[in-house]
């Protein structure tokens, strides 16, 4: 009988996903006369010299076995690269330490970045204020980079925002410190020492639109009106 060089009997998937932590196991599947021997190549570096080992065992994964692995088979007779198959490490990272608290004036707009976070594949970002889920609207959107954005900012705006970050592949999430959000108004009086400061914009009443009470005192003319807003000492 004439001696068969190595041929495989099937090839590895071009792409594959794995967990962090979890043990790896690639298989070299070839048949010819034996024996055969085995080598295994990592992004275009060699693992392993010949040897009868068909199997190359990873007993816990981490991101740095990412890449490309491929094995040549050989015989007597010949050698036979296999196709490569690209290895994947699903993980995430906790999130950067970043800003934890922002100021901005009544009816400007605020930008709260996402703290920077390390994963594979890309987490999915929900935001949260005070710990509810914040929704998109007209005036509050979420950019594709996960920068949350508050058009024309009002004083309930103001809060403890945070983000939550899910790995669809493992599982995990993260949660990221909270920033938190004050929102001032642009209407402010100094005093000796102390600072006031409106948290909601004066509102004349209608009672006071109506009657427009005007007092003469001399020639000055008093224009007495009654207004709504809380003013808060700082």
């Amino acid at each position: 009988i004439d001696d068969v060089p190595p041929y495989f009997k099937m090839e590895p998937p071009q792409i594959q996903v794995h967990l962090e932590g979890n043990r790896l196991v690639l298989t070299c599947m070839a048949e010819g006369s034996w024996p055969l021997e085995f080598k295994w190549i990592y992004n275009g570096t060699e693992l392993t010299r010949f040897s009868l080992e068909y199997r190359y065992l990873i007993p816990s994964l981490d991101r740095s076995h990412a890449g490309r692995y491929r094995c040549i088979v050989r015989n007597r007779v010949g050698a036979i690269m296999q196709c490569s198959t690209e290895v994947r490490v699903a993980y995430m990272s906790s999130f950067v330490e970043g800003r934890r608290s922002q100021t901005v004036s009544q009816g400007d707009g605020a930008l709260i970045r996402a703290p920077r976070i390390h994963s594979f594949p890309k987490p999915q970002i929900t935001w949260f204020r005070d710990g509810r889920k914040i929704p998109s609207s007209g005036r509050i959107a979420i950019t594709l980079d996960n920068t949350l954005v508050i058009l024309s900012t009002v004083a309930p705006d103001a809060g403890r925002y945070y983000a939550q970050a899910v790995n669809d592949k493992n599982g995990e999430n993260k949660t990221s410190q909270p920033v938190t959000l004050a929102v001032e108004s642009k209407y402010t009086r100094r005093g000796r020492g102390s600072r006031l400061t409106l948290i909601s914009l004066p509102l004349l009443t209608a009672a006071a639109m109506r009657k427009r009470i005007l007092r003469r005192r001399r020639h000055a003319v008093a224009l007495v009106v009654a207004a709504e807003g809380l003013i808060v000492p700082k």
